[in-house]
């Protein structure tokens, strides 16, 4: 019996790629600096972010250390040499304009109110900090939604480790059977769910090519309810 949801946040149901573009845009817009990569500025961005991010998670970098590194590697696509004590200033400009740009998918807002209305209960599980991602939540207007938000600074233990994804289960007074949980990483959300014990589900928004060990997979969030009914008394 499916009693409970829960969802990473970023890519999932809050647009960090549209975000962190805006915010790079601004800021290089500010400095008159231009970016001269190839891919869109969040997803170039996204893909610096992952590695030194993975870094923070591990416990090897500060977040402050990963954040100086993220925009330092950026810089140089736009052909930027900065000092490095000019670096904070900098991450500080970025992550206000950022902030200025948080926005829920288009289908985020009405999933959850279906979900909600079906009785199951609905909490965020995310590798972000947890003032950070509870602004980002209370800015979108959708932390109403949500029983409980366990970010880094309450979990004992980050994504993908499956105690993370247990804590979920028992924040929300369920089995990890009795839990559905969603994500844009195959492998750190839905495979890392479903080894956990839980009902993992990918959202593969971009349509990428489906891992090995997914067992669920979405294209977008509304079909989600649909998914669901494939569980027993879901």
């Amino acid at each position: 019996m499916i009693r409970a949801v829960g969802f990473d946040l970023d890519g999932t149901l809050f647009d960090h790629c549209a975000a962190a573009s805006s915010g790079l845009a601004t800021l290089l817009q500010e400095r008159g600096w231009v970016y001269e990569g190839s891919a869109n500025l969040g997803q170039e961005w996204i893909r610096i972010e992952r590695g030194y991010f993975a870094q923070y998670v591990a416990g090897n970098l500060t977040i402050a250390e990963q954040r100086q590194l993220r925009m330092r590697d950026f810089l140089a696509l736009a052909n930027v040499e900065v000092r490095d004590s000019e670096l904070d200033e900098l991450v500080k400009r970025y992550l206000s304009y950022y902030a200025n740009s948080w926005i829920a998918y288009p289908d985020v807002l009405t999933t959850l109110n279906a979900l909600s209305d079906s009785g199951l209960r609905l909490a965020v599980l995310t590798n972000g900090q947890q003032e950070q991602q509870e602004a980002k939540l209370l800015k979108m207007g959708i932390r109403y939604m949500f029983e409980s938000v366990l970010a880094i600074g309450t979990l004992s233990v980050p994504k993908p480790d499956t105690t993370a994804f247990v804590e979920l289960a028992l924040t929300l007074g369920c089995e990890p059977q009795e839990v559905v949980y969603v994500g844009d990483d195959p492998y750190g959300d839905a495979i890392a769910a479903t080894n956990a014990g839980l009902h993992g589900v990918w959202l593969n928004r971009e349509g990428q090519e489906t891992p090995v060990g997914v067992k669920t997979e979405i294209h977008t969030l509304a079909s989600l309810t649909t998914s669901i009914r494939q569980y027993p008394s879901a």
